[in-house]
C-alpha cells in the first residue's frame, strides 16, 4: 500500500511531466510555423522606433527590429526586439506590441540612456531592458516564451 508521500510524489513527477510535453508542443508547434517578421528597415527608422547602431555605457550595439504588420485596423503589430553585438552576436530579445491607429498618439521610439533602453508596449507600459545586458537575458533570448 502506498504511502500518501509517494502518491504526492507522483502526483508531483505527473504535473511536471504535462507541464514540461506541452510546453516542448507549444515549442514544436512555433519552431514549424514561427512569426513573419518583416520590414525591419521600416521599423529601425528614426521616424518610427529608432533602431540602428546605438552606443549605450560607452559600448556600441546594433538595435534590430522587425514587425508582423499587425491586421488591417493597424492594431496588434507584434515587434521582435533583438539587441546584438557589433560582432552580431545576440544579447537579448524582447517581443511587444504596438497600436498603430491609436487615436491619441503615434507610436513613441525606443529611448536610449546611460542604464539601458527603454520601450512602451501597446498597453502604454513601460519597459527596460538593462545594458550592458546579463547571462538571464542572454539565456531568455535563446528560449521560445520566455522574451
Amino acid at each position: 500500500m502506498q504511502t500518501t508521500r509517494e502518491n504526492v510524489k507522483k502526483a508531483i513527477k505527473r504535473s511536471l511531466f504535462i507541464v514540461a510535453f506541452s510546453y516542448g508542443l507549444i515549442c514544436l508547434f512555433v519552431y514549424i510555423f514561427p512569426p513573419q517578421y518583416h520590414r525591419c528597415e521600416f521599423y529601425d527608422d528614426p521616424g518610427t522606433l529608432d533602431g540602428g547602431t546605438k552606443e549605450i555605457n560607452g559600448k556600441k550595439y546594433r538595435i534590430k527590429m522587425c514587425g508582423t504588420g499587425g491586421n488591417d485596423n493597424g492594431t496588434d503589430d507584434e515587434i521582435e526586439l533583438k539587441v546584438l553585438s557589433l560582432d552580431g552576436e545576440l544579447l537579448v530579445k524582447r517581443h511587444f506590441e504596438v497600436d498603430w491607429a491609436s487615436a491619441s498618439a503615434f507610436h513613441q521610439p525606443l529611448q536610449y540612456n546611460k542604464n539601458g533602453i527603454t520601450y512602451i508596449d501597446q498597453h502604454q507600459e513601460e519597459r527596460q531592458i538593462k545594458i550592458p545586458p546579463g547571462k538571464i537575458d542572454w539565456i531568455r533570448a535563446r528560449l521560445p516564451f520566455f522574451n
